[in-house]
């Protein structure tokens, strides 16, 4: 008898363990897909045919040039990761011209084989389980077109950076890297792109820089490369028609990280605290690392449109662009040019590519801060010289 009433009490709260797991552990994954399960069977058997983004959720500069790019589209897919389900692999989809978002699961991202016309990929960083889309992806008949909006298929650091130090594309191979939980050694990641990259039709570049970085690492056929710079129509800017007497230093641009030049701006602020220069930092910043510095001035973020105000406001005579990372392009290096400024950066990326073709750029020889000086110093009589032109600082 007692054995009968404990296997009762065993089964009972093994149906309501069940029940536990499916109705609260697993819901929100469940009302999901069958949410969306209608929505996705009328979108395959849509007539239309669509053009297939693959697209990561961080924003960014990639996200700004994808909106850029399907502002007069009709039919289009972006596919995203869905981050609060990232275990599970759930993604989504924003399908043109429908304001909710559409959920799938990884099976189903074959079926839209069926529908488009072109597939797009611009950014796989974070999502999960890589080896499996990218064979996915690798089994769409539609024209795949691979962007190289960074150097995540080369190296997972995607800046090919290690701290403060930049590696560039010929690894030695004793890094190992986690990726979403997966572990990899640099041969083993290489290999797993290589594979996807046999059956991509079109490689878009940004700069001539990138195609130099990328195929020194994945030899792809001349034919398929095409590079085609970022469109700057989007930036009236005012160009500059004379010096300031005084020579003060811009940094335009996010700085918070290593890559982005942190550690470099913050050792060469303290530099030159005692020089006669003023260094007015313009976008993110960590500002508890010059507070103490007299001689430097955290601004704040700016709009791409008041950087010739800034200009003019902080009185700068040369902009300093301190990232150490490869630029696929660099908008903000692009933006400085155009306003007529000198700049220097180092020979790195997009970057130094962009500020060696101007007539008012200089490239900085090495990572000292006498360089750096020298550089800027340099880059400011040129300009000098140039407008022919000075006017007196406040």
């Amino acid at each position: 008898m007692e054995k009968e009433r404990f296997k009762q009490v065993l089964t009972n709260n093994l149906i309501l363990f069940f029940v536990v797991i499916v109705f609260f552990v697993f819901p929100k994954k469940i009302f999901l897909l069958l949410k969306s399960k209608k929505a996705f069977c009328k979108l395959l058997k849509s007539k239309n045919r669509y053009e297939l983004y693959i697209m990561h959720t961080s924003g960014g500069g990639t996200e700004t040039y994808l909106k850029n790019i399907l502002r007069d589209k009709k039919h289009y897919i972006i596919l995203r990761n869905y981050k609060i389900f990232d275990a599970q692999e759930i993604y989504k989809l924003e399908i043109a011209g429908l304001n909710s978002v559409v959920f799938i699961s990884k099976s189903d991202i074959q079926k839209l084989n069926c529908i488009i016309s072109l597939l797009s990929v611009e950014n796989l960083c974070g999502y999960k389980n890589l080896p499996f889309l990218l064979n996915t992806f690798k089994r769409f008949t539609a024209k795949t077109v691979f962007k190289i909006h960074d150097y995540f298929s080369i190296c997972p650091s995607v800046t090919l950076t290690k701290g403060s130090h930049y590696c560039g594309a010929s690894c030695s191979g004793a890094c190992d890297f986690v990726v979403t939980g997966k572990k990899y050694t640099v041969k083993k990641w290489r290999e797993l792109w290589e594979s996807f990259f046999e059956n991509v039709d079109e490689f878009l570049f940004f700069s001539e820089s990138s195609v130099k970085i990328f195929t020194s690492v994945y030899p792809v056929d001349s034919e398929k490369i095409i590079v085609k710079p970022h469109d700057m129509s989007y930036f009236a800017a005012k160009t500059i028609t004379s010096m300031p007497e005084k020579m003060n230093i811009g940094v335009f641009g996010s700085v918070i990280t290593e890559v982005k030049g942190h550690s470099v701006l913050k050792d060469f602020v303290e530099f030159v605290k005692d020089k006669d220069c003023k260094i007015c930092i313009n976008g993110n910043a960590n500002t508890a690392d010059y507070s103490d510095n007299k001689n430097c001035i955290c601004y704040g973020s700016y709009k791409s449109n008041e950087i010739y105000e800034r200009i003019i406001s902080q009185q700068i005579g040369v902009v300093f662009f301190p990232s150490i990372c490869p630029e696929t392009f660099s908008y903000v290096v692009s933006e400085v040019i155009m306003t007529g400024i000198p700049i220097v950066c180092f020979d790195v990326g997009a970057q130094a590519e962009k500020v060696r073709n101007y007539k008012l750029g200089r490239i900085i020889p090495d990572m000292s801060n006498e360089s750096v000086l020298n550089t800027l110093i340099a880059a400011y009589e040129e300009g000098k010289k140039f407008y022919k032109k000075v006017y007196k600082c406040e």
